[in-house]
This record gives structure tokens, sequence and C-alpha cells, in this order.
């Protein structure tokens, strides 16, 4: 405060004081310049360091002065332009200062809906998973799972978690009435798919079927650790298996035919199931179904025995439409045994009258 005359209330203050000879000459009048912005962003925005006028719909900044421009939670500043003034970003919470304004300073804001959020990371897994997705207050979630880029029209409206057992990569994005989508958030999901062997089915005093591979493929972007496999259930012991030692799965790759499974020789009829149990690193275990049949020498006589009962069904299916072809009497094809009984007994009273 520079004053030359009168009393100044301080509230108790130190006030310094000029003489005449020190008398201020002059002063600067400070100007206040007010900011227009090129949109409406009232609802996503909060600028600090304004000065309001009371009524009025203009921000007024004060010459010299520097005004914050901050995000509201939810939403970004994706560019800023102005052709007087100058931009200062801060990085750290994506909010930029305004100073060195004039009266022709206009502000232009880019602004943009945060990304979606996953519950959960990238990863391989044996199970199927649940996905949850959050985003900004106010926002709608739009997803795919077929690897598109969703918008409103293509996407899937998120409303609730969803499970995934394929792999596959979750896309999302976060839509907000008034600034432009989010960008795109990802979330990569493998699983391992294990192969069973197919046995075919064997007779009695079969000669040892071929050893199969189990294969487990691994389509993520880790290696998966296997670390043991055990021959599991009722019948495991009508099964060999190569090898219970563990492998690393490499990413993207398979398992190399190491654990392979035979059945035993000798088996009697009957039909015999076992699993195959893979332990993972993780903890997680995964069961292989193993199934093979073996059928009694009898089969072949049971097969003759059905054949013949075809056959007579055959036979007399022949012998009914040969029944039905013959020659009805009274038809020009046979004699009509009625009238050749009544010529022969008129011959007979022909000779009796004599």
């Amino acid at each position: 405060v520079y004053n030359n005359a009168g009393d100044i209330y301080t509230n108790g203050a130190e006030v310094y004081s000029f003489t005449e000879d020190e008398a201020v000459s002059s002063s600067r009048v400070y100007d206040y310049y007010e900011l227009k912005f090129a949109d409406y962003y009232e609802p996503f925005i909060l600028v600090d360091g304004v000065f309001v006028e009371p009524g009025a719909e203009s921000m007024l900044v004060g010459e010299n002065m520097t005004c914050h421009i901050s995000p509201y939670p939810g939403i970004r500043i994706q560019a800023a332009e102005t052709e007087a003034g100058s931009l200062i970003w801060d990085n750290e919470d994506g909010s930029l200062y305004l100073s060195n304004v004039d009266a022709d300073t206009t502000l232009t804001l880019t602004l943009q809906a945060d990304a979606p959020a996953f519950d959960m990371e990238d990863g391989t897994f044996v199970t199927e998973q649940t996905v949850t997705i959050s985003g900004p207050a106010g926002s709608s979630i739009y997803y795919s799972l077929d690897g598109s880029t969703p918008d409103t029209e293509s996407g899937m409206l998120y409303e609730e978690a969803f499970t995934v057992s394929e792999s596959c990569t979750v896309k999302a994005v976060a839509v907000i009435d008034g600034v432009e989508p989010s960008d795109v958030a990802r979330l990569n999901l493998a699983f391992l798919s294990f192969t069973a062997p197919d046995f075919a089915e064997e007779k009695e005093g079969y000669f040892r079927p071929s050893a199969q591979a189990i294969l487990v493929k691994n389509p993520g972007t880790e290696d998966v650790e296997i670390t043991g496999v055990t021959l599991e259930g009722e019948d495991a012991e009508a099964f060999a298996l190569s090898s219970d030692a563990g492998k690393v799965i490499p990413a993207g790759g398979l398992n190399d035919t190491k654990w392979t499974i035979r059945p035993v020789k000798g088996l009697a009829a009957g039909v015999y199931e076992a699993v195959v149990v893979f332990t993972l690193e993780s903890g997680e275990t995964v069961e292989v179904p193993l199934n093979f049949t073996v059928v009694s020498d009898d089969a072949d006589a049971e097969e003759v025995e059905a054949a013949e009962e075809a056959a007579e069904a055959d036979d007399a299916e022949d012998d009914a439409a040969e029944e039905d072809a013959a020659p009805v009497a009274g038809t020009e094809e046979a004699p009509d045994e009625a009238a050749s009984a009544a010529v022969e007994a008129d011959a007979v009273k022909e000779a009796s009258d004599i």
C-alpha cells in the first residue's frame, strides 16, 4: 500500500510510512483480462487463480498472474492450445498452468476419459477366469473379446463381471458424453490346453498298443512350469506313464512329447479309465482323462449269430412275398377248381344214368 497521507487501518500490523520527500511519484495499475474458452468445459475441469465477477460468466485473470487448470477425476487434458499466453504442463497430475494472458487469450482444450482398469493382470491360466472392469465415474464401458476395438456400436456394454475360459485379448474403452472416448485398455488371457490320448478299441489278446503323447500347449507370453505328473484313478494300473518329471512349457510352444501314455498288455475285456494329473508351479492342477476299451473274443461269434438271424429274417420276408405273388383260383393264370369239380360230377351222373 502506497499512502502519503491519511490514516491507515492496520488492525495492529506494522505500517511502513513514507516522508514527503519519499513520496511515490507514480504507481502501476494491474489489468485483468478475460479468459475465454473455446468450448463448454465446466463439468470437466477446475480453474483456480481467476477472478469471477458476481453474476458474470467470464473468468478474469490478472496481468502477469497464473491460473491453474486441472481435470476432474476420470478426465484428462489430452491437449491444450492458445494463441496468446504461455502453457506449462504438470506431468504428474496432467494439469496445466496458463500465464502471460492478454485480451486475446482463448484456450482450446481436448478432454478425454481415463481408460478403464481390469482387476487382474495378463497371465496364463488353466481354469476359467472372472474379469471385472472399472471405469471413471459416470462413464459407460464397452468391451470386446474378438480382438476388435470396441465402441458404442460394435462393443458389448459392460454391466457385470464375466468369465473367460479361452485364450483371448479383452479390450475395453470408457465413454463419457462431452469428451473423447478413452484409450483402449487391454487384458491378455491365455489358457494352457491339454490334448488327451485317443486309444482305439482292442480285442482280448491284443498286441500292446502304441504309446501316445499328452500334448500341452502354452499360447501365453510367459513360460509355464509343470512341476510334476502323476497317474491316478481306480484303473491307474492299466496304464503306463513315461515320466513323472516336471518341465517348463515355453511361451507359445508345446511340451515336445515329454509325457506319453500306453495301456498295459494282457487286460481282460472291460472299460479302463484313469486320469493324468499335472501340477503347476502355481499349485493349480489339471486332470487329463484316459479311456481304453477291451472287447471279448466272443464278439466274432456274436456277430455271426446276428448275421444268421438277419439272414433268417430275410428268408421269411422272401417266403411271404412269394405267397403274395401266387395265382388266385378262377383267374387266367390257373384253372377254376370249382368248375373242374362240376364237370367231373356231371360225368359221373351220366355214367349212373346209363
